[in-house]
């Protein structure tokens, strides 16, 4: 069989199958035939690769889009459906894209939840949930059962057969016309460019042509607005996505919060919905919000919750999507430090723990596809949260859920590792408020100067003298740490930060080396002096030690200090911890600090 006949034979044995999917999809006879006319076409254009793959799907797959397009872009256009079962195409269409599509695909289309989940592109948990929800509005809706909706689908075949489609030939022509048109476009494009850059070879001149560019302008018809997307109730997680964060727990809706008006308990709440948001939505002129809180039978031990912000375009939901980010990577709540920072397919992770009573951990992880931005948030008492694959998965289906109807595009791998902490505060080289450790007994929250050109440096000791503003350093600044609310602790506790870019990474790993000797020798250079503790640390492109001196004072009374100097590449910082009385941090704690401190030189430019 020649190629030719092959497309020929497909499209006579499929078009009034998929003529009939689309029209039940969008619910206008005549976009539903000129999308599938439209998806012949662009089938024909590939068919040399489609027809080894699954060409009913791809056709299938484009008509939907086309026609989604098409209703969306002329929602005035008037619509002769007298003649249909109109009832049935208003619930229909009143369900979102994505659900109306699983659900055609499931009866009509004869697919199974798993095919029919890989054609709209969602998980097959996601694409379940959706389909349940949808069939309940759609019962609700026509006050009928799966049976009679499913035969009042089957007779909407009756309104496509009497849609007269063009023949084979007809559709190949077409493809080729419309292939070759867009080629003259992109010559006479080049072609204009040409003579853009000789304005004086044309006639009339320049500004002739400008007016006669504005004259063409007047007359041009306005531009069709595009699609509008949005979201419901509906698409957000439920309680059985939930549990897998948790499976050992009993999960359950307890509220949910549509734009501030809340559901069911008719509470609204306009306050930040977690620790370190700033407003109750990030985008301040959204077209729509919610928030869902979920309980467990572990009670205030265990809870979890969703945000979902649909922004006006897909511009103001990046905003949205890095404003959230900044909430948590720049968190300045107290007692609340950074654990760790997870990320990979559009997916960010931030792991927090809040130094509370009991200890809490905070799980954040946000997405955005189109113009709606996910946002999840699970707390747990303690120091372990869920499994970072597990909760990933759950902020994959968060997306999943309203992918097609946001306008953006639909993700099923859900894989995270771990990264550099996002730049945070003004001085992102730096360590953060959000890095810093829990100091015992304070409940206040650290901060932090301006970082200024380090002409000396704060963070040396007796025993290191760390220099940098040798010939090698190319830049160096410090910053101090303090918690200036905690009036009982000294004056002399704080922390004290010097960051330098050195002019290669060996110089900068032989002054760290050269730093790293001097304190190891103090204590039989200085009789005063002792060392209590010396580990390597290390982490992802960082090296580097700590150390806890002691000082002797007089025969009763000694200071300490802990101090350390890391590197990554050609940049050393030196972080040192001048503890007072019983105000200290743990050896762990400090470890942890200068690591991530290794890790912000990522952002020294």
């Amino acid at each position: 069989m020649t190629r030719v006949s092959e497309f020929d034979t497909f499209y006579d044995s499929t078009r009034g199958h998929i003529l009939h999917l689309t029209y039940a999809v969008c619910g206008d006879r005549h976009a539903a035939s000129s999308a599938s006319q439209e998806a012949y076409r662009h089938t024909w254009q590939h068919w040399t690769r489609l027809r080894a793959q699954d060409p009913v799907q791809y056709v299938r797959r484009e008509a939907a889009r086309l026609a989604a397009f098409s209703v969306g872009a002329h929602p005035w256009r008037r619509r002769h459906e007298d003649d249909s079962d109109a009832e049935l195409l208003k619930a229909l269409k009143e369900l979102p894209l994505t659900s109306r599509r699983l659900l055609v695909l499931q009866t009509l289309g004869e697919l199974d939840l798993d095919a029919a989940a890989g054609d709209v592109g969602l998980t097959e948990q996601a694409a379940l949930v959706q389909t349940r929800a949808a069939l309940a509005d759609l019962e609700d809706a026509l006050t009928a059962g799966l049976d009679h909706i499913e035969a009042r689908l089957v007779a909407l075949g009756a309104i496509t057969r009497r849609v007269a489609m063009p023949r084979p030939p007809a559709i190949r022509r077409q493809s080729r016309r419309r292939s070759r048109r867009r080629t003259a476009v992109l010559v006479a494009a080049a072609c204009g460019a040409v003579v853009a850059a000789g304005l004086g070879v044309t006639e009339g001149g320049p500004f002739q042509q400008a007016e006669a560019q504005v004259s063409r302008e007047q007359i041009r018809p306005p531009a069709s607005p595009g699609p509008k997307f949005t979201a419901t109730e509906g698409q957000l997680l439920d309680a059985d996505q939930v549990s897998r964060l948790n499976p050992a727990q009993n999960w359950s809706v307890a509220v949910t919060d549509v734009s501030g008006t809340a559901s069911p308990s008719g509470r609204s709440e306009d306050k930040p919905y977690a620790m370190c948001a700033e407003t109750r939505f990030a985008d301040a002129r959204l077209t729509a919000g919610y928030v869902r809180r979920f309980k467990s039978s572990g009670g205030h031990r265990e809870t979890a919750l969703q945000a979902l912000e649909v922004s006006r375009n897909a511009k103001a939901a990046a905003r949205t999507q890095e404003r959230m980010k900044r909430w948590y990577a720049d968190c300045a709540s107290a007692r609340t430090q950074l654990a760790g920072t997870y990320s990979s397919n559009g997916i960010t992770i931030l792991r927090l723990r809040s130094f509370t009573e009991p200890v809490r951990t905070v799980s954040v992880g946000i997405i955005r596809t189109g113009v709606i931005t996910s946002a999840l948030v699970h707390e747990v008492d303690g120091r372990k949260g869920p499994p970072i694959a597990e909760f990933a998965q759950a902020v994959s289906d968060s997306a999943s859920m309203v992918c097609a109807d946001g306008g953006g595009g639909c993700r099923s791998d859900a894989t995270v590792s771990p990264r550099l902490p996002l730049p945070a505060g003004n001085d992102p080289a730096f360590l953060n408020i959000v890095d810093l450790p829990p100091v015992t007994g304070v409940d206040r929250v650290w901060a932090g100067t301006r970082s200024t050109r380090a002409d000396s440096n704060p963070a040396s000791t007796v025993c290191d003298k760390a220099d940098f503003t040798g010939a090698a350093v190319r830049e160096a600044r410090a910053r101090i740490f303090v918690i200036p609310q905690e009036r009982q602790i000294p004056e002399e506790f704080g922390i004290a930060e010097t960051v330098a870019r050195f002019g290669s990474p060996a110089t900068a790993q032989a002054f760290v080396a050269t730093v790293g000797r001097r304190i190891e020798a103090c204590a039989d250079k200085n009789l005063s002096a002792s060392l209590d503790e010396s580990t390597a640390v290390s982490g992802r492109n960082v090296a580097g030690r700590t150390w806890r001196l002691a000082f002797e004072v007089d025969r009763d009374n000694e200071i300490y200090y802990r101090t350390s100097i890391v590197r990554r590449g050609p940049t050393v910082a030196q972080v040192t911890l001048s503890p007072a009385k019983r105000y200290d941090v743990s050896r762990v704690a400090f470890e942890q600090l200068a690591v991530r401190a290794g890790e912000r030189l990522a952002y020294l430019r």
